[in-house]
């Protein structure tokens, strides 16, 4: 294990100031480790119905359970590093840069809550791991809530549930659930990363990094990643992940240097340019105009140089595009769909829409016209390159 990065005794004393607001916003009620002595490690809260699995030797504790309520895990939740953005500090998330880890360690993030497909993928949590216990002959129990490393607290994870032997409350393995809406990158198998040939087994590589950082941090050796597919097949996928000590390793230097260094630190990271958070989070960073312009780096000519050609590429292929449509379009013709042999690869059908004339609404009905009209603000970028 490497040595604790140092870091100043300011950013120290506002860590223990931010924990302090942490426990005075949990309370004695929610305190695990009070629950968790009087049970004798059975459950780290009051109810008795959250009874949970049991860790043998881990090298984490459970610091917050999952009925604490919505206030305390925000900000538990602030005050770490957890699954779902480990893999965006070793490139591997699609959702996540680590620019918005740190963004939202700082300032805060967005509340998901109210978002459909994060209310869904919730709701069907239980049933999810139901069906992967029962595909690998274990039984789904209760994960408790939020878990930190001993050494590391600032290491977390929230596992969906623990996979027990039946009639027994020892986890065996973690259990990771997922939804999805197309069955891309799924395959129902074994990933075991020690090995150099493919073992059956393919889930979106944020989500083995999710699964890889609950294992290490837990300490088990066994992951089962399972996705409900919500197409019209319904597809399920299980998929066994054996625990990979080298990548784990990877990822908890790179968080410990992370916390560090940025977070503790106050140092942003650099912007990933080619990630599609990116010009989101650019545009919420800057969402209007301070002063009314700026000189460019140097390097900016490199960059107005690769945007002319990039342009000048772009423009060659949606001409090339446009010929192709133009092509299928002819030869469907009146047609509503195109085959090539039994496989169709053409649809052009009727679409109807219909939409308000907004010029003859402002014409004959100006007030109503002026009481719907929702004003916008927003920034639109033009680059100019200069004539060569």
């Amino acid at each position: 294990m490497t040595e604790p990065m140092l870091y100043f005794p300011a950013e120290v004393e506002m860590r223990e100031r931010e924990e302090a607001e942490i426990k005075k916003a949990i309370g004695p009620k929610w305190n695990a480790e009070y629950y968790l002595r009087q049970t004798g490690g059975r459950r780290g809260c009051p109810h008795p119905a959250h009874r949970m699995a049991t860790v043998a030797d881990s090298p984490a504790s459970l610091i917050l359970p999952e009925c604490a309520g919505r206030e305390p895990w925000l900000l538990a939740r602030r005050d770490g590093i957890g699954g779902s953005e480990v893999g965006a500090l070793v490139g591997v998330s699609e959702y996540e840069t680590t620019f918005s880890v740190w963004n939202t360690k700082k300032h805060g993030g967005k509340d998901l809550s109210g978002l459909a497909a994060v209310e869904w993928g919730h709701r069907l949590e239980d049933v999810v791991a139901v069906k992967i216990a029962e595909e690998v002959g274990l039984v789904s129990r209760f994960a408790g809530g939020l878990w930190a490393d001993r050494e590391r607290p600032f290491l977390r994870v929230t596992p969906d549930r623990f996979a027990c032997k039946p009639r027994q409350w020892r986890a065996q393995a973690l259990i990771e659930c997922k939804t999805a809406g197309d069955d891309e990158h799924w395959a129902s198998g074994t990933i075991d990363t020690s090995k150099s040939e493919w073992t059956g087994g393919s889930a979106p590589l944020s989500y083995q990094a999710q699964c890889q950082w609950q294992m290490g941090i837990i300490g088990l050796p066994v992951a089962y990643l399972g996705c409900l597919v919500l197409g019209n097949e319904r597809q399920f996928f299980t998929v066994e992940i054996k625990f990979d000590p080298e990548w784990f390793r990877e990822m908890a230097d790179e968080a410990e240097r992370f916390w560090h260094v940025n977070v503790l630190g106050d140092e942003p990271p650099m912007h990933d340019l080619r990630h599609p958070k990116t010009e989101e989070l650019l545009k919420t960073l800057h969402p209007s105009v301070v002063v009314p312009s700026t000189q460019l780096p140097e390097d900016a000519a490199e960059w107005l140089a690769d945007y002319r050609a990039a342009k000048d590429a772009l423009e060659a292929a949606t001409t090339r595009l446009d010929e192709i449509k133009n092509y299928f379009r002819m030869e469907t013709g009146d047609a509503g769909a195109g085959y090539l042999g039994d496989k169709k690869v053409v649809s052009y059908p009727e679409v109807r829409s219909s939409r308000i004339d907004v010029e003859a609404l402002r014409r004959d009905h100006p007030d109503v016209a002026e009481a719907c009209t929702v004003v916008s603000h927003y920034r639109r970028m033009t680059i100019k390159p200069p004539k060569v």
